[in-house]
């Protein structure tokens, strides 16, 4: 370490990359003009100011009801309306444009008011969920007046438990899916949620605000970690976890053959957006209890290593595979990792009334590249890739600096986008101006006339609406179609009259729900006969929901065919099977087609296999190998056994190392399942194997030695906590000479030049990557700076205290008589009486605060870091810093 002030100058960067207070003064409204519309030209479409400030204040979410009405959230920042409103931090604005001029003029509040920011809304008829944790709120207008009078109109708490009130990574909007159920994320700060059922979903993580919850199983006897996606009935019972491990995932979109599409924000160089296959586990946590990051586990080879195959669907090579765990058994593949990113709202087309070019596509807010991401998802064996993204929109490089925060985009009744604009030029949610805007983006040419949903109140009208492309019109069309019996045959009728398989497939869930036998028929024909795989996906999705009591029935009619996705997607149903020698027989099937290379399928596997890997490895694996030698065994039967990781297995898989002596990356492909350890025992014996390996002469190269000593020290040695015997604290005074600096905006008048910020910058090598350069003590800094503008990055260094980021928000002091540590919480387990702190240089103290009488001191709005002027930098050192910054962040 060349000095600690060079160190904590790093330090505090990163303390303040994602808070800073928007201080630049460029809050004005961002213009059509400002956007780069080549794509938009391209497809015939076009852009407007729909609405803006000051008749909507900074929008976060909305939802459109049948009207044609918005629904947005808006975030007041504590503003005072001259009504006499009390003084809140959000509410309900509704927006309306009557006369069809393409610009709302009439505005007015719901009623309620929020203490903090609720992160999502929809409008389900009359009923109105919104998100705002630690609570699922369904306020109902009885009379529709979208007016909230208490004596009339209701207010429920459905679900209460999410932890993270005042933070991003909490609860996100509703997303209703066609199966009737409504879907949610929870960040990973945490959950302890019951449902009107009794059934408990507690999820924690190194992250989480209820650490005495880490280790902790819900009802359903599984342990979660991190962040989930959730599904539930409309009363709030049934609630199941889909997918969990994630980081922060905003928003959702499930098309109508059930696919599920998110994205997730928001590490420096590792915001991805994926496909979700059902019950996946995105690994940003440990897998065993979610306890540790990944940086303590990460690996030196596992650094910026992409296979080259994957370049064209992966937006950023530099991304750590560490990151999502990707060489663990048990994760799900990230899909598209483009970089530093915060993704928000997203949307799936899929009719063809704004444009065909869009039919199909999975669009994305991204907040730090303030663009329109679009994708193209196409069927790839056991999984759904997303592709490559295409920008839909984005800002002209002239316009780059405006604080322009798309966090919402949502289909109009007529099939345009409306895209809400949070405002923020420094990509801090919730720390912007007022000026946000919303923005519609239509066929060119097109007279905006609304279109109207008159009622639910007939078959004809119900139909209708089951077309559009709002979710929640079509899912309010849906629940009165399956409790009208006279339905039946006009939803028949409407299924095989559609040329659109998202029409047709929308009609499919309904039959399987409907009372009538003839719909229930139709659609076990579609899974049996039809030539398309999207339908017949959809068909056995739905006979699995609503007739689970025959899923061995559909199951065998899905595999008749070789079919990657249903082949998929009964491995994945037999999960919550019991085991049986009939599922025995499916699930032997489901093996003898995975082809030894389709990570999804092998996952899909591992799951249906959870909580019977040894049965599933000795009766329908092993079974393949036993006559054969260790040397004999094919890919696919070498990846079974590193998957299901049996004590069976893993002792196999030891011999199989150890007779065919294979390569680096074979071998470090293959060491990862052991890595992993849900017991002592378990831990033990895997210490056993690698040491084995480890003595091997065949395996005494130095690549060999160093994979497997990051094994043991990073996976497998438990580090005890330690009694606080030393100190490591932080200078009170950095520098004898320190600086008077202007204002962020004098500062960015003034040229940088990079090569001098190489110079001066040099000192926070000590404490982060950037580039190839450095020590991962704080996150990565190559690309933070891409996205923000020059005054927020500024303020970064001359004001880093005003915020802290999401991950360094846990200053922390320990103090017994005699020491003292200060840093970052990283880690804690309640039970054990142990807290994890990082501190300068990237040391990790283990401590045992009670065995030390070490109470921990969490602080509040504290940052370690000095600020430039503390440190004795010049204007001129802060703008070269930053040049250099920018710079690095373009390459």
């Amino acid at each position: 370490m060349k000095s600690a002030a060079g160190a904590i100058l790093c330090i505090g960067l990163f303390l303040s990359l994602f808070g800073v207070a928007d201080s630049s003064g460029d809050s004005a409204v961002v213009g059509v003009d400002d956007f780069d519309t080549s794509v938009l030209d391209e497809y015939g479409l076009t852009i407007d100011l729909w609405a803006a400030w000051p008749e909507v204040y900074s929008p976060v979410a909305m939802d459109v009801d049948r009207q044609g009405r918005l629904w947005v959230i808006e975030d007041w920042h504590g503003r005072e309306f001259s009504e006499g409103a009390k003084r809140a931090r959000a509410g309900i604005l509704i927006a309306e444009d009557k006369d069809g001029d393409g610009r709302a003029e009439s505005f007015h509040h719901f009623g309620p008011t929020f203490s903090s920011i609720p992160l999502g809304i929809i409008i389900l008829d009359n009923r109105i969920l919104v998100s705002m944790a630690p609570d699922l709120l369904v306020f109902t207008d009885v009379n529709r007046d979208g007016v909230f009078d208490e004596s009339i109109d209701s207010r429920e708490v459905l679900l209460t438990g999410f932890e993270g009130h005042s933070h991003d990574h909490s609860l996100h909007g509703v997303v209703p899916g066609p199966n009737g159920q409504w879907y949610f994320s929870q960040g990973n700060c945490g959950l302890n949620v019951t449902g009107t059922d009794g059934t408990t979903i507690i999820a924690s993580s190194y992250y989480s605000f209820n650490p005495a919850d880490i280790g902790r199983r819900s009802s359903d006897d599984r342990l979660y970690e991190g962040g989930l996606g959730l599904r539930m009935n409309p009363d709030g019972s049934g609630l199941e976890v889909f997918c969990e491990n994630t980081r922060n995932t905003h928003d959702m979109a499930i098309n109508s053959f059930g696919d599920i599409f998110h994205g997730d924000n928001d590490d420096p160089a590792h915001a991805r957006a994926s496909w979700v296959m059902e019950y996946a586990n995105f690994g940003y946590a440990s897998l065993e209890d979610g306890s540790r990051s990944w940086e303590e586990a990460a690996k030196s080879w596992e650094e910026g290593v992409v296979d080259p195959s994957l370049l064209a669907i992966r937006g950023d090579a530099r991304a750590s595979q560490s990151h999502w765990r990707e060489n663990y058994p048990g994760t799900t593949p990230p899909d598209y990792i483009w970089g530093t990113g915060a993704p928000m709202g997203c949307v799936f087309v899929e009719g063809n009334e704004l444009t065909p070019h869009l039919n199909g596509r999975f669009l994305l807010c991204e907040t730090v590249s303030k663009s329109i991401f679009s994708f193209n998802p196409v069927n790839r064996g056991a999984h759904v890739e997303i592709g490559a993204n295409s920008t839909l929109l984005k800002l002209k490089p002239s316009a780059s600096e405006k604080g322009f925060l798309p966090s919402e985009i949502i289909h109009g009744l007529d099939g345009s986008l409306f895209v809400c604009d949070w405002n923020s030029t420094n990509n801090r949610r919730g720390q912007g101006g007022p000026e946000g805007a919303i923005y519609r983006i239509r066929r060119a040419g097109q007279k905006s006339v609304p279109v109207v949903i008159t009622d639910y109140a007939t078959v004809e009208n119900q139909l209708e609406a089951l077309r559009s492309p709002v979710p929640g019109i079509r899912w309010s069309a849906g629940r009165k179609l399956v409790t009208t019996p006279s339905s039946a045959d006009a939803l028949i009728s409407f299924f095989r009259n559609q040329d659109n398989e998202y029409y047709a497939a929308r009609a499919l869930w309904l039959l399987a729900e409907h009372p009538s036998p003839e719909a229930n028929v139709l659609v076990q024909s579609v899974l049996e006969e039809s030539s398309s795989p999207g339908l017949r996906l959809a068909a056995y999705r739905a006979l699995r929901h609503f007739h689970a009591d025959d899923i061995l029935l559909w199951s065998r009619m899905a595999l008749q065919r070789d079919d990657p996705a249903l082949t998929r997607e009964v491995a994945i149903a037999l999960r919550n099977v019991p085991w049986s020698e009939e599922s025995a027989d499916l699930l032997k099937t489901v093996i003898s087609r995975y082809d030894g290379k389709d990570r999804w399928m092998l996952e899909a596997i591992g799951s249906a296999a959870a909580g019977r890997e040894d049965e599933v490895y000795r009766s329908l694996v092993r079974p393949a190998t036993a006559d054969r030698s260790w040397t004999e065994w094919t890919d696919r039967d070498i990846n079974l056994a590193w998957r299901l990781r049996s004590s069976t297995a893993r002792a196999h898989l030891l011999q199989v190392i150890k007779a065919m002596k294979p390569g680096i990356a074979q071998f470090r492909h293959l060491i990862m399942t052991y890595a992993l350890a849900f017991t002592p025992e378990e831990r033990q014996e895997n210490l056993r194997y690698v040491n084995s390996l480890k003595s091997k002469p065949d395996f005494s190269g130095e690549d060999f030695q160093g994979t497997i000593e990051e094994v043991i020290q990073k996976d497998l040695t438990d580090e005890p906590a330690v009694i606080l015997d030393r100190s490591w604290v932080f200078p009170e005074k950095w520098t004898s000479d320190p600086t008077t600096l202007p204002s962020p905006a004098v500062i960015a008048e003034l040229e940088g030049a990079p090569s001098r910020g190489r110079q001066k910058g040099a000192l926070c090598l000590t404490c982060h990557r950037i580039g190839a350069e450095g020590i991962a003590f704080g996150p990565n800094l190559t690309q933070w700076a891409r996205g923000r503008n020059l005054e927020t990055i500024i303020s970064a260094i001359t004001h880093p205290a005003q915020t802290l980021a999401h991950g360094y928000d846990k200053p922390v002091v320990l103090a017994n008589r005699d020491h003292r540590l200060e840093g970052i919480e990283v880690g804690y387990s309640y039970h054990a009486g142990a807290v994890k702190v990082r501190t300068i240089g990237g040391e990790v103290v283990k401590v045992a605060f009670r065995k030390s009488g070490s109470p921990i001191q969490r602080l509040q709005n504290h940052s370690w870091m000095p600020s430039a002027s503390d440190m004795g930098l010049s204007a001129r050192d802060v703008r070269d810093i930053v040049e250099w910054l920018r710079v690095m962040a373009d390459q």
